[in-house]
């Protein structure tokens, strides 16, 4: 009966306000404010015809709310583009820019511009070049430029003949090839650059009469230095006696790929250093950040070639891949587990120390880089850095991240080396600057060293490129390191 009695004492009279308050409105005439319609006006026709030798036009259009574009073509040929895809409400204009084309067919694409729920569309049709205006062997792009930290370069050509395809650095390599009629693209992939200096790789296409060249410059790396003098590549190292007769202590390698912004890496950190605990502390951790504030771009290279599908992945002496599992504890067990894979099917066949000293920043390190049998090696020269306390996701900005690369010697990949013979040591020089934004007194010089698997491929736990890392070293910089046996 109290809750009736409130009802009416303080509930109702609202109601009654509301209506009265209403009805006062409706006899004055008012009405409500409807929300003005957004709108999208064109300057330009719905349809538009393009030159078959392509033609760059500006399209004009006014909205009353902000914008998204979307171009969609008839082929997988990226064969029209467009300067910008979004923006404010008001007037605007965007650049629309169609290749010549030589694909033999009528190429179709449409333009839709949205705003709210409102959209409009443009369709642009563009005719075949005819047959008779077609060249029969022509490069349409433009010789490339790309930054330090590698890509993707499209290379289009118009060829009515076969034609071979020469790229005479590693450091390119051809990755997909689409062809349209007459019109073929070239798709090749391009490693980082971790040199101080420019770099160009040459490529050709060649027929049975004639050669076009086309280049790819790459930028250096800002961050790198030019490396010492050439006096500075003289060997001055050592050679540990009877070393032919000894056994080798394997030192396994964890690479742990990551960022900076992925909150769930750091478990995965906390795993190693797990398992190097129960190695007792036989286990090389390195941090691969291939992205975020401590991203170091020739590592991407390392992620492509270990298929690096999402953060954090771990990597075991180069050939089993770990996951991120649902405790540190039981991705410790299946990292230990690892290198006792490795452990039973490879004998550790090679060794490495060295003499090395530091300079201020200059850094000269001789190898000996002991190979118990001939075949080919592959020496990867890194210098990482630890304790540095930066950002991580889900930490803050005092995280500690340990084992990061800052500076790599050799191909990242690794310096290939033939062994002709058994029980050889290869005496090998690196010597360079290390950069200003590191810290001396946390940084270590880690040298591993990768033997093809041969037959045994088929035990790697994906297609990593035939070889695994059979043994590894470390140091502080400009400390010498001998042979564990």
């Amino acid at each position: 009966m109290k809750a009736v009695l409130n009802f009416i004492r303080f509930v109702l009279p609202c109601f009654v306000v509301m209506a009265l308050s209403s009805c006062d409105s409706f006899l004055q005439g008012d009405s409500p404010v409807e929300e003005e319609n957004v709108t999208i006006d064109f300057s330009s026709e719905a349809d538009i015809k393009i030159d078959p030798n392509g033609e760059t036009m500006v399209i004009g259009f006014s909205s009353t709310d902000s914008w998204h574009l979307v171009l969609d073509t008839s082929s997988s040929d990226e064969w029209i583009s467009v300067n910008k895809n979004s923006g404010q409400k008001g007037s605007t204009s965007v650049m629309v820019t169609a290749q010549a084309n030589y694909s033999g067919q009528v190429r179709y694409a449409t333009m839709k511009v949205s705003a709210g729920e409102v959209s409009e569309t443009v369709a642009f049709t563009q005719e075949a070049i005819p047959d008779v205006d077609v060249p029969s062997f022509k490069i349409l792009s433009e010789n490339a430029v790309i930054s330090h930290r590698g890509g993707i370069v499209d290379v289009k050509i118009i060829s009515s003949v076969d034609y071979d395809l020469k790229v005479t650095d590693e450091w390119v390599r051809e990755v997909e090839t689409k062809i349209s009629g007459q019109q073929v693209t070239h798709l090749f992939e391009v490693d980082a650059n971790p040199g101080w200096q420019e770099r160009v790789a040459h490529i050709a296409f060649c027929t049975d009469q004639l050669c076009i060249p086309y280049t790819i410059t790459q930028q250096a790396d800002p961050n790198a230095v030019e490396p010492d003098d050439p006096a500075d590549k003289e060997w001055t190292g050592k050679i540990e006696e009877g070393w032919e007769t000894k056994e080798f202590v394997h030192h396994p390698v964890a690479m742990r790929f990551t960022a900076d912004w992925c909150g769930y890496c750091p478990m995965m950190a906390t795993a190693l250093d797990e398992a190097k605990e129960t190695l007792g502390g036989n286990l090389e951790v390195l941090s691969m950040h291939c992205s975020g504030s401590l991203e170091y771009s020739p590592l991407t290279k390392l992620e492509r070639q270990y298929r690096i599908g999402g953060y954090p992945t771990g990597i075991i002496d180069g050939m089993t891949a770990v996951g991120n599992y649902q405790s540190s504890s039981y991705t410790a067990s299946v990292a230990v587990e690892a290198v006792n894979y490795t452990e039973s099917n490879f004998s550790t066949m090679t060794a490495v120390g060295w003499v090395s000293e530091l300079k201020e920043r200059k850094l000269k390190t001789s190898l000996s880089v002991y190979l118990k049998e001939p075949g080919t090696y592959k020496v990867t020269v890194l210098a990482v850095e630890d304790n540095i306390r930066a950002y991580q996701n889900g930490y803050g900005n005092n995280y500690k991240h340990n084992g990061v690369p800052r500076h790599v010697f050799t191909s990242i990949s690794g310096d290939e080396y033939e062994a002709s013979s058994a029980n050889e040591v290869a005496q090998l020089v690196y010597s360079g600057k290390i950069p200003d934004k590191c810290n001396l007194d946390n940084m270590r010089l880690v040298v591993y060293v990768q033997r093809s698997m041969g037959d045994k491929s088929g035990l790697a736990s994906g297609n990593y490129g035939g070889y695994f890392i059979d043994n590894s070293a470390s140091a502080k910089l400009g400390e010498s390191r001998d042979l564990d046996f």
